[in-house]
């Protein structure tokens, strides 16, 4: 069992944030399946293997945590491993697909071309970093739900920089300036610039999806985690879902 009970509301909120996020992605996944024309759209591929990313992260969430025993509380740490990473590497391929698409160059770039050879490169190292915690027993209560412990221990602290806070400090700055080049690149279209103006907030959505998550693991570590801050962590990180 979890070593701390969480309040009824948190456990609630969890569940509600975590449902309608894993409804917004099986809507995703679903148009994509039944739709011949989002098939053959390239960059409804990325957004299709991005909403199983944020399946896998809804569904590591959509339990009650502190009724987890050892074996459930490591089957959903693993289905949480591999969403973030995987959210975390498809939403640079997103970025990096809509920057390509705004050049004059006619050529089809890597993401194109290589993209099977990508999206399974990114699912095998998905699977061997979400894994490879179980091997350190790292999985446990990890701030407000089942995944990398905060107890200070160096596999934990590890594994946490390597699968989350590295991930975080890259993919921030790189898609901001990858959206940031394809508003500029599309600005000498004026409809085209009006009509990509939106991708400029998935950033600023990005980071906010990420920042209270961040802010309350780091201070679960000093056990100074506060419940609006717990709620906080559990709700920014599912608006990936929508």
């Amino acid at each position: 069992m979890l070593d701390q009970e969480l309040p009824k509301s948190i456990i609630l909120t969890g569940v509600i944030t975590s449902s309608l996020s894993l409804l917004g992605s099986v809507l995703v996944l679903t148009t994509f399946l039944v739709s011949r024309r989002a098939r053959e759209n390239i960059f409804f591929l990325w957004v299709f293997n991005l909403s199983i990313t944020d399946c896998l992260l809804s569904i590591g969430s959509l339990f009650n945590w502190d009724k987890a025993d050892e074996f459930e509380c490591n089957l959903f740490s693993v289905a949480t491993g591999c969403g973030l990473i995987g959210s975390f590497m498809f939403i640079v391929y997103i970025a990096l697909f809509l920057y390509k698409s705004t050049q004059r160059d006619l050529a089809e770039s890597f993401i194109e071309t290589k993209k099977w050879q990508i999206i399974g490169s990114t699912y095998f190292l998905m699977v061997v970093l979400s894994i490879g915690p179980l091997f350190t027993k790292s999985y446990g209560k990890g701030a407000e739900f089942c995944w990398l412990k905060t107890d200070l221990s160096v596999s934990s602290l590890t594994w946490t920089i390597i699968e989350y806070y590295i991930p975080i400090i890259v993919s921030v700055p790189l898609i901001s300036v990858l959206y940031y080049k394809t508003y500029r690149n599309a600005a000498d279209e004026r409809f085209q610039a009006k009509s990509i103006r939106i991708f400029l907030y998935i950033p600023l959505l990005y980071i906010f999806a990420n920042l209270f998550a961040v802010t309350d693991r780091v201070l679960a570590y000093t056990d100074n985690s506060s419940d609006v801050g717990k709620i906080l962590h559990i709700i920014s990180p599912q608006l990936q879902g929508f």
